[in-house]
């Protein structure tokens, strides 16, 4: 009796899951995610974005002016289904940087250029 209460409770995780899944898919759900890492590359760098709720990491690539713009702990919303990526200077803070927009939202730093 217990191994199918068991298997039961664990069919309703992977039921949930999945949905919950399929849901945050369908619906480009933007999670909420922080800039954890930069690299420099050649042509600019990437962030490395690690969401809230997710145990996984994104990597943006960007170009110079932005990379130099963007900071480690930098709040992030990212659009799993589009790939959108907002970075903003903290939760509720001024946007920096909108894949869906142009790229860099604000004026770069001199040194940035």
């Amino acid at each position: 009796m217990a191994l199918k209460t068991a298997l039961s409770v664990l069919g309703g995780v992977v039921l949930i899951l999945v949905l919950g899944g399929g849901y945050a898919w369908t619906s480009d759900y933007g999670f909420e995610a922080t800039v954890t890492e930069k690299r420099a590359t050649s042509d600019g760098g990437v962030i490395v974005l690690t969401p809230k709720v997710l145990p996984t990491t994104v990597e943006q690539n960007l170009a110079r002016e932005a990379f130099c713009m963007i900071k480690v702990g930098n709040f992030v919303v990212y659009n799993i289904q589009s790939e959108r990526v907002r970075v903003y200077e903290s939760e509720g803070g001024r946007i920096i940087y909108d894949t869906a927009n142009g790229g860099l939202q604000v004026a770069p730093l001199p040194q940035c250029l």
